[in-house]
């Protein structure tokens, strides 16, 4: 099962970060009179349950509350209304609502989320994932989420995946088909030693002991006195909102280590041969910045060929621009195709010129070339074959989609080219593993008859102008009758 865990998160493309809390109370080197009290007793957290224990309560929340009624709310409800059930194999919390703990699909509410993000960190495991002994906004995820608000503004949306589970419980819950994440999303489970077979997970990352996409920590000792908290333990076990302070401190820096290995692989991932054309892409994210601020947009892309540009190529644009609030057109700037690349993308540029959200921009080398997919520029005589399309979606996916923010990818549907068909599925298979959206329009049709750059091409070749003039913008019909393509 572990190595089935790993598995899945590879191949999605996120990173698995593996917490370990044993008895953390007992790792500590220099324990107050309290913490060696409670240790001599072998406190259990059900004690605290107890009126009698009214003054150990309050010691630790009176910094925050005025009387143990609000006290005794958070311990109460925390416990007995939102124990975990077992529904279809796998444990979930249900639906509850009170003033300082509330759980909403399944996911404990975490606070000060961001309205806008790229990537999700998942919460998965024991009570302290859960936030147990804490309302809301002092749970681990909730003071996490407040600090990559400070330090990674719009980067990262906290979520609270907890089922207060053991840890064999939350791999099956993580290997539900109903449980997905996208590329680069980090999943942490919080466990113990009592429920973590550390050897067998040995024996399972020795697979993926290559890649970055695992981390393992034992943040057990973590507490160790001097520190400026007080009595932050109820037993050896269950801590205080002072005590996931110090909890979510340490994993914040486990986020800021990920952060920056993802950085030095995405630098080091750049052939150098790319390394202009990256900087083209940052000049153009910048000029789109400051046309349209840099708040979290919507940022969709299209790659067309447009050999030439037709009314269907323009209509694909114009609902693109339906679902995202700025778009990207590249076009492909292979010499491998009827009319050249300069006349290709300046009939596109002049049929758009009036749609300022656009911007038009040579595909390079990593979209649809030579180097990543050369069969497209056969596809005309191999149209029987299998392609491979990843290494060219992977380029465009691990590169070019985060320098430029995009988040959408637009196609129009391909009932003629089966090269092209198969690049169409192999963008539904992969984009959204990267987290980008792909919607496939149907194309536009006249006359009944579907448009397509090759019945346009047909059309100059037999001079039928009048079904020219149909299926291509005035720009274009203007701009063929200036070259010369029709007289």
């Amino acid at each position: 099962m572990y190595q089935a865990l790993l598995h899945k998160i590879h191949m999605l493309g996120a990173t698995l970060v593996i917490v370990k809390l044993n008895e953390p109370l007992l790792h500590i080197k220099n324990p107050s009179d309290y913490e060696l009290k409670v240790i001599r007793e072998k406190r259990y957290y059900s004690e605290y349950l107890n009126l009698n224990r009214k003054n150990d309560l309050i010691q630790y929340y009176n910094d925050y509350y005025d009387n143990f009624d609000d006290i005794q709310n958070i311990y109460r409800t925390t416990v007995f209304d939102f124990r975990p059930i077992k529904k279809y194999g796998v444990y979930v919390l249900p639906n509850a609502t009170s003033k300082y703990c509330n759980v909403v699909n399944n996911h404990r509410v975490t606070t000060d989320n961001p309205e806008n993000y790229e990537h999700t960190i998942y919460f998965f495991g024991c009570c302290c994932a859960f936030g147990l002994c804490a309302e809301d906004k002092f749970t681990v995820e909730s003071i996490l989420q407040r600090r990559v608000n400070d330090v990674y503004k719009d980067k990262f949306l906290v979520v609270n995946s907890s089922s207060r589970t053991h840890f064999d419980d939350t791999c099956r819950e993580i290997l539900s088909p109903k449980c997905t994440f996208n590329k680069n999303d980090i999943i942490i489970i919080i466990t113990t030693n009592t429920d973590f077979d550390e050897k067998k997970m040995s024996e399972a990352l020795t697979e993926f002991k290559e890649t970055n996409s695992f981390y393992y920590r034992d943040l057990s000792n973590i507490f160790q006195r001097p520190h400026d908290m007080g009595e932050i333990f109820f037993d050896t076990g269950h801590m205080s909102h002072k005590g996931y302070m110090i909890l979510a401190k340490h994993i914040f820096n486990i986020v800021s280590t990920i952060t920056s290995d993802r950085e030095k692989n995405k630098k080091s991932a750049i052939p150098h041969d790319l390394i202009p054309y990256m900087n083209y892409l940052t000049m153009l994210n910048k000029r789109r910045e400051k046309y349209q601020g840099k708040g979290k947009k919507h940022i969709g892309s299209l790659v067309m060929n447009c050999n030439p540009f037709t009314i269907g190529h323009k209509y694909l644009v114009e609902e693109a621009l339906k679902h995202c609030d700025f778009l990207y057109v590249f076009i492909l700037d292979e010499d491998k195709s009827f009319f050249n690349f300069d006349d290709r993308i300046t009939m596109v540029k002049l049929g758009l010129i009036d749609m300022i959200n656009v911007i038009v921009v040579p595909s390079g080398k990593t979209i649809i070339s030579t180097a990543t997919l050369p069969e497209y520029f056969s596809k005309d005589q191999i149209q029987d074959i299998k392609v491979d399309v990843s290494h060219d979606l992977d380029l465009f996916c691990q590169i070019i989609a985060p320098e430029l923010h995009i988040s959408k990818r637009f196609a129009g549907d391909e009932p003629f080219c089966k090269i092209t068909r198969q690049y169409n599925e192999g963008m539904k298979k992969t984009l959204p593993m990267y987290g980008i959206e792909f919607i496939e329009f149907p194309r536009l049709t006249v006359d009944g008859q579907k448009v397509s750059a090759s019945k346009v091409r047909k059309c100059i070749e037999t001079n039928d102008l009048k079904l020219l003039k149909k299926i291509v913008p005035s720009t274009t019909y203007d701009f063929l009758k200036e070259r010369h393509y029709i007289q």
